[in-house]
């Protein structure tokens, strides 16, 4: 089960595929745990470590390191309110003749994470 997160910006499911897919791990107090330590392990000093088994962990990134991270390649993101709230990122892949993409997510980060590993991956399908 996915543990403590410091946001809400993605889950723990899609800050691992983010890392195994390649995308630069930085700051502690943005990451995902795997549940085996207390949200605040990281920063409180008074706990006993020894108590704790290191978790592995995943960044959360932001929204502006992940439209950063897909540069030029990244078109436009939108939330579409009805029937369900959805946000839908656009980008083009100019190394595959210019085929434009769109990826889906609950947050705007999710919708832009999955554009970002499109990109990295760009024969499987868009849409995902």
């Amino acid at each position: 089960m996915a543990g403590p997160c410091f946001n809400d910006r993605m889950d723990y499911e899609l800050a691992k595929e983010l890392k195994d897919a390649g995308f630069p791990q930085r700051d502690a107090s943005y990451y995902w745990t795997d549940g085996t330590l207390p949200s605040s392990y990281r920063h409180a000093a008074v706990l006993d470590e020894s108590k704790y088994v290191e978790a592995p962990s995943y960044a959360a990134p932001t929204l502006s390191e992940l439209v950063k991270a897909c540069g030029e390649n990244f078109r436009s993101l939108d939330l579409t309110l009805l029937p369900s709230s959805v946000w839908h990122c656009t980008g083009v892949n100019a190394s595959a003749t210019h085929v434009h993409w769109t990826f889906h997510g609950t947050t705007p980060e999710a919708a832009v994470a999955r554009l970002w590993m499109g990109l990295k991956s760009p024969t499987e399908n868009a849409d995902a």
